[in-house]
Formats: structure tokens, sequence, C-alpha cells
């Protein structure tokens, strides 16, 4: 009698492949917080190297120019740095102490990865003037003069003036000011800081039907507002001092006049740049007490 020989199945059976899958997860579970842990350890030294390299070129500016820079754009252009540092969890960089006669040398922090537990996070600035000296302010068009501590466009025409990094995103800038006559006056941000200037600018504007708008400029050149809104009935145009604050998250723009919302919109045309200030025409404005705040987590 001849025996037939069965067929074999060559591979794994089910059973086996279920072993192996649980064998797999088990050395997964096992390796990959290791290497998650190690991923974020390197992110973390190369952020840190990063901040020392900036801080090391503020020292060196300070020591040449016996005063702090303007921001690391100033870094870049005075050839201190070569390139705007870029944390590598994607973080934000800010200055995060104020020089002072003992220590003229400012540390350099990140958002995620070195915030002084000491220091609160409102407290650290991006930028800060009260007015008194046009440290830390670049004219770009018109004439701007310092008056009794606060800072005046004394142009006849267009006036433009920014302060900060081209390399800011997220952040708030808050500032006040007292129209006292003409068409109104503007507040940038989001800018590229060049004389023909490109960005984001909220206007105080009366000279259109007492409004507040937004517009985008492109090369100095205005394009038609895509945000109005009309000011309340009865609202102190001239001669009284108001707060204006403008808070850019991502796409998000939130602005206040005095603490109360007036536009909540969102938009991506541009996405990171200095702030700044606008006057035109025969518009009389002094502006004071502007601070740029970081926003948490980003």
């Amino acid at each position: 009698m001849i025996l037939k020989k069965k067929n074999s199945i060559k591979g794994f059976s089910i059973l086996e492949l279920l072993i192996v899958l649980a064998i797999i997860g088990i050395l997964a579970s096992i390796g990959l917080p290791h290497l998650f842990h190690a991923l974020r350890a390197r992110e973390t030294v190369k952020c840190a190297m990063s901040r020392i390299d900036v801080q090391n070129a503020e020292r060196s500016f300070v020591v040449d120019n016996q005063r702090p820079s303007n921001g690391i754009d100033e870094l870049i252009a005075s050839g201190y740095i070569k390139e705007i540092p870029q944390c590598p969890s994607g973080g934000t960089y800010l200055w995060i102490n104020d020089p002072s006669p003992n220590n003229p040398f400012r540390n350099l922090g990140c958002s995620i990865h070195y915030f002084p537990a000491t220091t609160s996070y409102a407290d650290m600035t991006l930028f800060k003037s009260d007015f008194d000296n046009m440290t830390g302010l670049t004219s770009l068009l018109g004439n701007w003069h310092i008056q009794k501590g606060t800072l005046v466009p004394t142009g006849a025409g267009e006036n433009r003036i920014a302060f900060g990094d081209k390399n800011w995103r997220d952040y708030t800038v808050n500032v006040n000011a007292t129209l006292t006559r003409g068409n109104g006056y503007g507040v940038y941000y989001r800018t590229d800081g060049n004389p023909n200037i490109t960005g984001y600018i909220f206007q105080y504007d009366p000279g259109i039907g007492n409004k507040f708008i937004v517009r985008k400029v492109i090369n100095g050149a205005e394009q038609s507002p895509f945000q109005s809104v009309n000011m309340p009935q009865g609202f102190p145009i001239y001669n009284q001092s108001h707060e204006i604050s403008i808070t850019v998250q991502g796409s998000n723009h939130l602005i206040k006049i005095d603490g109360q919302t007036i536009m909540n919109f969102t938009d991506t045309t541009f996405e990171a740049g200095m702030a700044g200030l606008r006057s035109w025409s025969n518009s009389k404005v002094s502006f004071d007490n502007a601070v740029v705040l970081p926003i948490t987590g980003t």
C-alpha cells in the first residue's frame, strides 16, 4: 500500500502569530517610553545650546555697544548671530529678565524648556516702554519724538514706527493712546518692520465715520478694511486716553478697547512679525505705556 504524504502549510499558525504580536507589544511598551524620553532630552539639550548661543551674542553686543540689543533681529543685523534661533520642540523664545546696573546681561527663556519658577509668565515681557526715550523703537517713516513721557508723531503726513522682532508669532500688544484732533491712529501687529510695511493694522478711525477697523497692508499699500465696527454711541473719541489691546494667537485675533472686546475674528494672512504705531494726515496723537507679552503655551 502506498501512503500519500499529507501536504503541510508552511508558515505560522494564528496562535503563533498572536504570540509573536504579544511579545512585540510587550517589547514596545518597554522600549517606546525610553525612546520618547531620549528624544525629548535631545530636544532639551538642543534648545539650551541655541539659547546659550543667543545669550553669548547678547553679552558681546552689550560689551561692544554699552547697551542691550533691541532684540534678536538687531543681533542678526549686526552679525552677532547668523539666523533666528528655533526651539526644536516649537517653543517661543523670550528674554526673561531686564538689564540692571548689577546685571547688564539678559537671559533667554523658552516657553517649553525653561521658565524660572520664581517668575510668573505675565511678568515676562517681549517689549516694554514708558516712552521716556526711543530705546527699542525703529522710526520707519515721518518724525517721532518723546514729549513729557509720551511718544508723539510730529510729521504732517504719514508716520510709522516699529518695535520688536520679526519672528514674534503669538502675543498681546497693549498701548495707551490719546487722540487730540484729526482722523485717527493705528497699531501695527505681525508686521515686517520695513518702511513700506507689510502686516496687519488696527485703526482707531473717526475719519471714516467713527469706526474701529482692521486692514491688511502690503508693501505700504493699505487694503480695504476686512473688519469694521462702529464706535459705540457717546464714545469719547478725543482728549481721552484709551487702552488698545490686540491679542493674536495662531489664526485668532482678539481686539479690546479699555478692556471691552470689540473684535474677535480669524485670519491667516500674516503669521509672524513686529508691532508698531501709525498716524496720518493731520492727526495729533500721543502714545504711552506700550507692553508686548507672550501667550502661554505657544
